[in-house]
């Protein structure tokens, strides 16, 4: 219906009255505007703007289907004729019509223009609902509007306000179901309250407050809806009782379904837009490790970097050795300088990335503190952990070759007759290796159990315990030959580390350490000596030339029981008896022997009195049926205690030695 059916009305009104006729109403604006047929003077409608409106004599009002007031007919001056109020029901359908027409018309221009601005520009989804609430509230004259979007607890929850009085309106939230929003969204529809204060469907107390205290009475929802699914509610709140008309429902309703398109769009481009600054940032931080890498930086200025892309400090625990943790400064850079920690540390991380090589973990990096990382913090970490392990692989190689060329120096040392030539100098030079130096050697053999190879193991403990250019190794058959230069450690020492660690890794051997000597042959035929001796050590499988002490003539015995043998005869009577009659006359022989026969000394060793040491050692006499004076037995002596002691350094004890029957 246009405001031409309205003219053609109005004439046909002219003809049926037989004289002119006027209709009036309300423009948009409010403005009084008429329309006449015929000759007749126009009236002053300014009375239907008054809110008490009474047509004045002489016009017929026209009222809706509702009974509310849209204008009034004359014909002329004089009282209201009866033709005039039997076709004014006739008009006043026309009439409305029109302005029906009239509104809906302007409500879908200004719903138009509205969803150009929502895509007139790629707006941030805080732009967009602020947006939406301004343009609800001016399309369909509220006093409030609002929108809420579902949360990821399907709560409706307030995101934007216009026309509200208390900042805490946008604190309002509703679960999805319940009050005039959730039951919007549940039932996928527009839900209309005339009086809020009397809706029945279940709400909450947060929601019923806020909207009291804000004076809303009458509630127009209406649900976003996008692709079939509810991702929130749009609402227009009147402080009077209002009727939102058909064309009011209608325009809001279309204008929720164009802002939830403009919202999930909006959520698109704002993802888009950071996926491609993150794309942008990784590619630039990776570029810049890249380069790190490229220029030569080591593990230290890697992890330096990643310290200062994050913009926090970082811990990095090297775990392809002995386990050493180092932290680093956020404002470190290629240019940092390690700070050495405990490697319990990286348990206080709140993100790490493994350094790993295929399935090998060679270590683990991790940024201090409790912020969670962003999407670019944990590209940068897993990038430079990705870095990190090629350069750990890298120095790996390096050093499988550092080993080899080391290995080839050693079998060349032991295998050179006469001094060393200008060649070998200068390849031990290239190590840092004087010929000159007294080295020690230790030679490993896997024991029987062994499963696993020990030249690996060797390599990787004694890179952590020595430094560079103090050691050699070298395979020699079954056996891993190792050169260590005194002065890096104790060489026992190093080599107890060695042996701990390959039972560890089911790799036990048995090692034969022997003196430092000049000449590196020499140590190594002591070393495979005193292996045989190791094979008898059942605590830890070690033996050295310095536990023998004086007794390094039982070097080229085959094993202990030379030594066992001599120990026995010469002690093995008065151990027997010490036994049979709980005496202690083993330990009274031993310390009247280490006295040289000094009485008042060996009584103070034994805390006994003079005499009771005289009547053990006459007691001792007839048990071995020799003179403790005689000088002969006295060296006897000395020498079996003497080997007792290195057969308790090899792991013999007493029990075994003086077994019954043995």
């Amino acid at each position: 219906m246009t405001q031409r059916n309205l003219d053609g009305a109005l004439r046909l009104a002219a003809l049926a009255l037989r004289g002119p006729c006027e209709v009036g109403w309300l423009d948009p604006a409010g403005e009084p505007t008429s329309v006449c047929v015929g000759e007749i003077c126009p009236a002053s409608w300014a009375w239907l703007a008054h809110g008490d409106a009474v047509p004045p004599d002489g016009v017929a009002p026209l009222y809706d289907s509702d009974g509310r007031l849209l204008g009034g007919v004359r014909s002329g001056p004089g009282p209201v004729s009866e033709e005039l109020s039997a076709l004014a029901p006739d008009l006043a359908a026309v009439l409305a019509a029109t302005l029906r027409d009239r509104d809906r018309l302007a409500a879908h221009s200004a719903l138009l223009e509205v969803s150009s601005q929502l895509h007139a520009e790629e707006l941030t989804t805080d732009k967009i609902l602020r947006l939406i609430v301004e343009s609800a509230q001016r399309l369909i004259s509220v006093d409030v509007t609002w929108i809420g979007l579902i949360d990821n607890q399907n709560r409706v929850a307030v995101r934007a306000a216009f026309g509200a009085n208390s900042p805490a309106f946008v604190d309002m939230w509703i679960d999805v179901g319940r009050g005039v929003g959730g039951l919007a969204v549940k039932e996928r529809r527009t839900v209309v309250v005339a009086d809020h204060r009397q809706f029945e469907h279940a709400s909450s107390d947060l929601v019923i407050k806020t909207i009291g205290e804000e004076g809303i009475v009458s509630v127009l929802c209406a649900p976003l809806i996008h692709d079939g699914r509810p991702i929130g509610a749009l609402y227009g709140g009147s402080r009077r009782p209002s009727a939102f008309s058909d064309t009011t429902t209608a325009v809001f309703t279309a204008l929720a379904a164009q802002a939830a398109t403009s919202i999930v769009n909006s959520r698109l481009y704002g993802s888009l837009a950071e996926k491609n600054d993150l794309l942008e940032r990784t590619l630039s931080s990776h570029r810049r490790l890249d380069a790190a890498a490229l220029a030569g930086a080591d593990i230290h200025a890697i992890a330096g970097e990643v310290a200062r892309l994050i913009g926090r400090p970082i811990v990095m625990v090297n775990e392809s050795g002995r386990h050493v943790a180092w932290r680093y400064d956020s404002q470190a850079g290629t240019d940092a300088v390690p700070e050495p920690i405990d490697p319990a540390a990286i348990k206080a991380c709140c993100g790490e990335a493994v350094v790993r090589a295929r399935e090998e973990r060679l270590g683990v990096v991790g940024v201090i503190g409790d912020a969670e990382l962003s999407a670019f913090d944990r590209n940068a970490l897993e990038q430079g952990a990705t870095i990190m392990a090629l350069q750990l692989v890298k120095e790996r190689a390096e050093w499988e070759v550092e080993w080899r060329l080391r290995g080839e120096l050693l079998d060349e040392l032991l295998q050179q007759q006469g001094e060393a030539g200008d060649g070998l100098l200068a390849r031990a030079a290239r190590f840092g290796i004087d010929l000159e130096s007294a080295w020690a050697m230790a030679v490993l053999e896997p024991m029987p159990e062994a499963t696993a190879d020990i030249e690996p193991i060797v390599r990787s403990t004694l890179r952590t315990l020595t430094r560079e250019g103090l050691v050699l190794v070298a395979r020699r058959g079954g056996r891993t030959l190792v050169a260590l230069k005194p002065g890096a450690g104790s060489p026992e020492e190093i080599v107890e580390r060695v042996m701990a660690k390959a039972r560890g890794s089911r790799a036990s051997a048995y090692a034969g350490l022997s003196a430092a000597h000049v000449d590196i042959r020499l140590a190594l035929a002591e070393a495979e000596a005193v292996l045989r001796l190791a094979r008898s050590n059942r605590r830890t499988g070690l033996a050295t030339v310095a536990s023998l002490g004086p007794l390094r003539h039982f070097l080229n015995a085959p094993g202990t029981a030379d030594m066992l043998a001599m120990v026995r005869a010469a002690l093995g009577p008065v151990a027997q008896y010490d036994r049979k009659g709980n005496a202690d006359l083993l330990h009274t022989l031993a310390a009247f022997v280490r006295s040289g026969g000094h009485h008042p000394t060996a009584a103070a060793a034994c805390h006994i009195h003079s005499s009771t040491l005289k009547y053990r050692l006459g007691r001792i006499t007839t048990i071995l049926e020799r003179s403790l004076t005689d000088p002969r037995t006295q060296f006897e002596l000395m020498l079996a205690f003497a080997t007792l002691d290195a057969l308790r350094s090899l792991g013999v004890d007493e029990d075994e030695v003086f077994a019954p029957g043995a």
